[in-house]
């Protein structure tokens, strides 16, 4: 029997609790259920229907579903791109999760619009797609750059996408001259690049923690605060 003609009786009731009653449906955080549905085998066109919906409420719930479902990412991707650009912050914010994790192999060039969000209006939106950035592969930068060298050669991603690729054998006075630029955008791939080098040289993050720029130092604690519970955990 195939997948999809095996009966997903709870699951079937819950997507038709969300498209009757989205801000229910949220509110009572349901789709931590639903996600376990897709979990145990629910059939994936279901969740494209709720990030191809009318009601971006609908989308939010499903992008976020998308998001926890690393192994789906791939499958996903090209609903991720389109809502990447969508009207909704949040459903923005996980598109990019989705995008990181499914633009890999052959499918890489989709990763530019995780370099896209850097410029986006929403404050969480732009820091995220920095934290994913500082996480980015080789493969993934390098098709970014790819990508823009041939749509848009004067894009002012160009430069900070090279940094982070060549970052590894880059002076870390370089990194911390990007981290105090006057540039906005340098800075940002400034703090991506320290992120990528924290186990050669922490001190970079140190050094952003006491930025100027409010969004940089802001996001330089949260990172030094993370690896240092990263740290404690391997010291017990």
């Amino acid at each position: 029997m195939s997948e999809m003609q095996l009966d997903h009786p709870e699951a079937d009731r819950l997507v038709s609790q969300l498209f009757s009653d989205p801000e229910r449906f949220a509110k009572k955080g349901m789709a931590n259920d639903l996600l376990k549905q897709f979990f145990e085998g629910y059939p994936l066109d279901h969740l494209r229907s709720l990030l191809r919906h009318k009601n971006h409420k609908v989308v939010e719930e499903g992008i976020w579903i998308a998001s926890e479902l690393p192994s789906c990412a791939s499958a996903l991707l090209n609903d991720a791109i389109v809502l990447s650009k969508h009207p909704d912050s949040r459903v923005r914010f996980f598109a990019l999760d989705v995008v990181m994790l499914g633009a890999t192999g052959g499918r890489a060039e989709g990763f530019i619009r995780v370099v896209e969000g850097l410029d986006d209006p929403d404050a969480a939106v732009k820091d995220h797609a920095l934290f994913l950035l500082s996480r980015a592969t080789e493969q993934q930068l390098a098709a970014a750059v790819q990508y823009l060298e041939r749509a848009e050669p004067n894009s002012g991603h160009l430069a900070g996408l090279g940094m982070l690729a060549e970052v590894q054998s880059t002076e870390p006075a370089l990194v911390e001259e990007a981290i105090q630029g006057g540039d906005s955008l340098r800075r940002r791939y400034g703090l991506a690049a320290a992120e990528r080098v924290y186990g050669r040289y922490p001190f970079l993050l140190d050094r952003a923690a006491r930025s100027n720029d409010d969004s940089i130092r802001s996001l330089a604690e949260h990172m030094l605060k993370q690896h240092r519970i990263v740290q404690k955990s391997k010291d017990h």
